[in-house]
């Protein structure tokens, strides 16, 4: 229960595909609160269409159905695969964590 009070919706999505309803409520002194509401009738959330959800819904309906090994496996699935990711080598010494330190930099500036 989000709370006995009117509170802002902050984020409001409907999948007209698995016709669930996603919602971002500000609950005051306890922040964040993420909602999905299944179809009536479904009995839940059987079967999701995760393919039809972005990375960041994914990730939010995995946090809050942590029992849920499809929809884990289903995020697990979105990431880089290694032969596109990048691979730093664990530094030795001194002059390895330094290396490290500004490769990690040099991307992290990149990005912003």
């Amino acid at each position: 229960m989000l709370s006995s009070y009117y509170q802002d919706i902050q984020f409001f999505r409907y999948d007209p595909l698995s016709q669930l309803v996603y919602v971002i409520a500000n609950v005051r002194d306890e922040g964040e609160i993420e909602v999905f509401i299944p179809p009536v009738g479904s009995g839940g959330l059987k079967k999701m269409k995760f393919d039809t959800m972005t990375k960041a819904e994914l990730r939010a309906y995995v946090l809050a159905h942590r029992d849920d090994e499809e929809a884990f496996q289903a995020l697990i699935s979105r990431r880089t695969p290694d032969e596109t990711a990048t691979w730093y080598p664990a530094p030795l010494d001194e002059q390895g964590v330094e290396v490290m330190e500004d490769a990690f930099r040099k991307k992290f500036e990149k990005k912003s």
